[in-house]
């Protein structure tokens, strides 16, 4: 089980390996808006971009043997590279930090990597897509967007159920909204990141048709969509308003990764 465990570790970090020397350059940081700018960027119309048609989020599961796996599979084709055995795995334990990989060093993105590969999903299309309607409900496209509107756009980062202790998991979840005028060359992004502050096992996070899920994906969105219009110091979306519907019933039939996952 562990040679097979690390020779799939292996093989999905050949591909990150071969890109890594141009991964490791450190992003750009955007400078913060000053108050002249925010109060000129709302004097434009504001345009929601539309998500794709085929936009899909699938919630990913991180497993157990998901976890460990990647510090493996890290270790390993971090001491092809540099020739050194001594990995120590890069801190952060944020649903950023662990699985976005702009910008990050070559440990990260080969962790990143590898839990991608041998994670297990749920298809869904939340919650992003409620966070997107939200936003358009208020700024509706009635117009395209141009360089002469404040555009916002919005982009998931991580949507996933994070292997906690014993049988539990986390419900996590991170996206960006990006509000760009491209008239005055502004681009700014937000983050809107968010951890469940409890820890339940699969059955219970896909109980109900996944009603827990739900419920977490709405409030989320909810909270970011007012977290960018807070930012531009606009009115709040009401916190009582029925909420968009996002998606049709979380598939929730067991898989043949279901079956294969490791338990403690």
């Amino acid at each position: 089980m562990k040679r097979a465990i690390i020779h799939n570790l292996w093989t999905a970090s050949i591909p990150v390996m071969l890109a890594g020397c141009s991964m490791m350059a450190p992003p750009q940081r955007e400078q913060p808006l000053t108050a002249e700018q925010l109060a000129y960027i709302r004097t434009h119309s504001i345009v929601v971009q539309p998500l794709p048609a085929d936009y899909d989020e699938p919630l990913r599961i991180y497993t157990r043997r998901g976890k460990i796996g990647t510090e493996i599979g890290a270790g390993i084709a971090q001491g092809i590279l540099t020739h050194s055995y001594n990995y120590t795995p890069e801190k952060g334990d944020t649903p950023r930090d662990r699985l976005n990989s702009e910008g990050a060093g070559l440990g990260t993105t080969l962790k990143n990597k590898v839990r991608s590969e041998i994670s297990e999903e749920i298809h869904t299309n939340l919650p992003t897509r409620v966070l997107n309607r939200l936003l358009a409900e208020r700024y509706p496209a009635t117009v395209a967007p141009t360089k002469d509107n404040l555009t916002i756009s919005t982009s998931p980062v991580a949507w996933h159920l994070y292997y906690a202790t014993g049988d539990t998991y986390t419900l996590e979840y991170a996206s960006n909204i990006t509000l760009t005028l491209s008239a005055a060359n502004i681009r700014h992004t937000l983050r809107c990141d968010r951890k469940s502050t409890e820890a339940l096992s699969r059955e219970q996070w896909q109980a109900d048709d996944a009603a827990r899920i739900r419920d977490y994906a709405q409030e989320t969105a909810l909270q970011c969509a007012n977290q960018a219009l807070d930012f531009l110091q606009l009115p709040r979306l009401p916190t009582q308003q029925p909420l968009p519907q996002a998606a049709p019933p979380i598939d929730t039939l067991p898989t043949q990764a279901d079956a294969a996952t490791t338990k403690q």
